[in-house]
């Protein structure tokens, strides 16, 4: 997002989930796990409240889609962004930005 601060969970199949403290506006974080002899990797997630500031918190977990990628960094893979939501900005979502 341009301009709230994120804190979030993520974790990779059933896996420990980890957490992101404070990644800020405008900034990108890339996540990558090597894939098996089968060339597939498990199912990544991520959970966050998306409520901003004092509105009410809603939780929820977002399976989100995972690419194989030529190397390492937030420019390869499948990309997506946290926005706030367009109809209530009190609010962000995830959303598959289909790259």
């Amino acid at each position: 997002t341009p301009d709230v601060t994120m804190h979030f969970a993520y974790r990779w199949g059933n896996g420990e989930w980890k957490e992101i403290h404070h990644l800020k506006p405008g900034r990108a974080e890339w996540f990558a796990i090597p894939l098996d002899a089968s060339g597939r990797a498990p199912r990544f997630e991520i959970k966050l409240n998306e409520a901003i500031g004092a509105a009410l918190p809603i939780n929820r977990t977002f399976h989100l889609r995972a690419n194989a990628a030529p190397d390492r960094g937030a420019q390869f893979g499948h990309q997506h962004e946290i926005l706030r939501d367009k109809s209530d900005r009190d609010y962000v979502s995830v959303f598959d930005m289909g790259r």
